[in-house]
């Protein structure tokens, strides 16, 4: 919650979309179960970033929310 009131929506939710991929990919490194071909992490970080955009919106429209 500190880059949406900043940078806007658009940034705060491809970072996090950038975050979530790279998290993944560094279970992949150190948990040999794990792992991640890039098209996954692709469409993981693409689904974040969609879901976090929608939340973003809902919490903007929310009148009681903190920041």
């Amino acid at each position: 919650m500190v880059i949406l009131p900043r940078n806007g929506n658009f940034v705060a939710s491809v970072s996090d979309g950038i975050m979530a991929a790279f998290i993944a990919f560094l279970f992949s490194l150190f948990f040999f179960a794990f792992q991640t071909p890039i098209f996954a992490l692709l469409t993981l970080g693409l689904l974040i970033t969609l879901g976090d955009a929608l939340f973003h919106l809902f919490l903007r429209e929310k009148k009681n929310t903190m920041p």
